[in-house]
């Protein structure tokens, strides 16, 4: 079974697509796979009842993903995926102009699994990855005198088992920010007054990736636990370049401050299982 959730109506910060499951199971329909795509837009699945697919597959691509109940299954895949060019206004069309050299990027990608019990014969894994990635900007004209560009990107990409009990053959759990903001402003011949001449560029970025084990979970896998996360700043540059205009000022500014943290918690237990085939006999 697979359920496509498509666009939504594209209001920026405001419009996404919400699935929230209150109870599936495969009583009826022995060992049924599951998958959930958000598509284009912002979405966020939510399961809030109890999920039994046997042995079938659990698979769940959304940029925010809530688990709150149970979840039986033979293999999980959780992949939160989060994008944004921040664009408020890239053509310049509206009041003049003066909001196209602005640029605010808010991806947030989040697997929330708190309270959670998950039971896989199988692996599972969880992926968050935020994007901002801003480049080719042409900066706001205000008024004929100042050129002025300012980039804000703030990606989040989160992992959060708190109180959760989760029993699989192998556990994944990454986390990936990335952030590409790249502008150069170059005066040329036309930059000649002392009073009018003036390019400014900030860019800003913040946020960061977290896979956070905390409160009392309990983690049993039988083979490879991996939890990672990181924060790729590699391609960042703001540049004011004065150097073809002959008059006027230039002032590049660059502000960073991200987290990437990895953590164990509270009474958490990391620890092998006793036995998938074990458990499911028990069950």
């Amino acid at each position: 079974l697979t359920i496509n959730l498509g666009d939504d109506i594209g209001i920026p910060f405001l419009s996404k697509d919400k699935l929230t499951i209150v109870s599936f199971d495969s009583t009826h329909v022995a060992d049924i796979d599951l998958t959930i795509n958000g598509e284009d837009g912002n979405d966020e699945v939510v399961i809030s009842g109890p999920v039994d697919l046997g042995a079938g597959d659990l698979v769940v691509n959304a940029e925010k993903i809530t688990v709150s109940s149970s979840v039986d299954a033979q293999n999980v895949t959780l992949t939160a995926t989060a994008d944004d060019d921040g664009a408020v206004d890239a053509s310049g069309a509206v009041l003049g102009g003066i909001f196209q050299g602005l640029y605010v990027a808010l991806p947030e990608a989040k697997i929330d699994l708190t309270g959670a019990t998950i039971n896989a014969t199988g692996n599972v894994i969880l992926t968050a990855d935020a994007t901002a990635s801003m480049s080719g900007i042409s900066p706001s004209d205000l008024g004929g005198a100042v050129d002025v560009s300012v980039i804000v990107a703030v990606p989040s990409a989160d992992i959060i088992l708190d109180g959760t009990n989760l029993t699989a053959a192998g556990l994944s759990a990454t986390t990936t920010s990335s952030v590409t903001a790249t502008f150069q402003d170059n005066a040329d011949a036309g930059d000649n007054s002392t009073t009018n001449d003036a390019a400014v560029t900030v860019v800003v970025v913040e946020g960061g990736s977290s896979t956070t084990v905390d409160g009392a979970s309990v983690i049993s896998v039988s083979g490879t636990v991996v939890l990672s996360a990181t924060t790729d700043l590699a391609d960042i540059d703001s540049v004011a370049n004065g150097a073809g205009g002959s008059k006027g000022a230039t002032l590049a500014v660059t502000e960073i401050g991200v987290d990437t943290t990895v953590s164990v918690g509270g009474t958490s237990t990391i620890g092998p299982n006793a036995g998938n085939e074990e458990r499911k006999n028990n069950k």
